[in-house]
């Protein structure tokens, strides 16, 4: 069988147009995404849009690519509608869990590049919270729900008074520079998804005193952990602690691992590899073999080719805690009024 060339219907051996298609005069046909000029065509997923159609254990190799632009044009018809504000059970949760382990009543919460995220007002309902963020869309819909918010770019503004909880998810290209308006003994809560806590780790002014984990006994339970966070920074020592590690956006896990290493050195050596308990030395050996060759420039990530192989390799992931965890510091000190004193005296 083969099919109309004008509307691909299925047509006898030998034809090449079906009955209602030749009935059609020259001129009168034309090509179905011409025939409404109106009508726009639907743009391909962005690369962007990809990674944040993919769910937690998904890859773009393991989901069929129409469900993956099913999602990508969910969430434009989403953003194009009037946005509402959203809370999270889980923030909330680990707010008030920090409310009470630290404890802390802070006079002002500022929640730079919010969005729509309004938990924080949620958990600290006796605080004054400020939300600020460049998306006028998010901006609108926080202050028509009621709440304090600014459209601003979140690198340069000033709060009228000192910050009692800075908190810093997802900041993007916000970084860390709104840490600099918490005085000193207040906190900074923070995840690591786009390398904040590393870059707070980083700085002088402030001390890793705990990170919120997700409990061991109970799904949604949370934990303030106070005991060695910064094993956090540390990778995972064997195969035993790379098995039990939770999943974390940006690393590596055991089976995936195990895939990879399939793939590069075989099934027969993989399978004498997963006997012997070296899984993690083998796959922190190619790591670090391919990241000196790697011309791959985002953090973390390294780029392994070789033969016909091409693919991206995940670091291994940490002794404890993910990304996605709240990792909380405190302001010690400020070296800039040191540094001013310095100069006075």
């Amino acid at each position: 069988m083969a099919n109309c060339k004008l509307c691909n219907k299925e047509v006898g051996e030998g034809m090449t147009v079906c009955e209602e298609c030749a009935k059609i005069k020259p001129g009168e046909w034309s090509e179905p995404d011409s025939a409404d000029e109106d009508v726009e065509e639907e743009k391909p997923p962005t690369a962007i849009e990809i990674m944040r159609a993919l769910k937690p254990g998904e890859s773009k190799g393991t989901v069929p690519m129409d469900e993956i632009r099913r999602r990508v044009r969910d969430f434009r018809e989403k953003q194009s509608a009037e946005l509402k504000t959203e809370t999270s059970a889980d923030l909330i949760a680990a707010y008030t869990l920090l409310k009470r382990e630290l404890p802390v009543h802070p006079a002002l919460v500022y929640y730079p590049s919010s969005a729509t995220d309004a938990s924080p007002s949620q958990a600290f309902a006796d605080s004054r919270v400020v939300y600020v963020d460049l998306d006028k869309k998010s901006v609108s819909a926080l202050k028509k729900a009621g709440f304090e918010a600014y459209e601003a770019d979140a690198t340069k503004y000033q709060t009228d008074q000192p910050v009692d909880v800075l908190i810093l998810l997802n900041p993007g290209g916000t970084d860390v520079a709104p840490a600099n308006l918490v005085r000193v003994n207040g906190y900074v809560f923070c995840n690591d998804y786009h390398r904040t806590a590393t870059a707070m780790r980083n700085n002088p002014d402030f001390c890793l005193i705990g990170i919120v984990l997700k409990s061991q006994r109970a799904e949604r339970d949370q934990v303030f952990d106070r005991e060695d966070p910064d094993r956090y920074w540390q990778e995972i020592d064997n195969d035993e602690e790379f098995r039990r590690t939770p999943f974390s956006w940006g690393m590596q896990n055991y089976n995936g691992a195990i895939k990879i290493l399939t793939e590069i050195l075989g099934k027969e050596k993989i399978l004498e590899i997963v006997k012997q308990g070296q899984v993690a030395a083998t796959y922190r050996e190619i790591f670090e073999q391919a990241k000196m060759n790697s011309q791959f420039g985002e953090e973390g990530l390294v780029n392994y080719k070789k033969d016909s192989l091409d693919f991206m390799l995940l670091p291994l992931p940490r002794q404890k805690g993910s990304t996605d965890d709240i990792f909380v510091f405190q302001r010690v000190k400020d070296t800039r009024e040191e540094s001013e004193n310095n100069i006075l005296k």
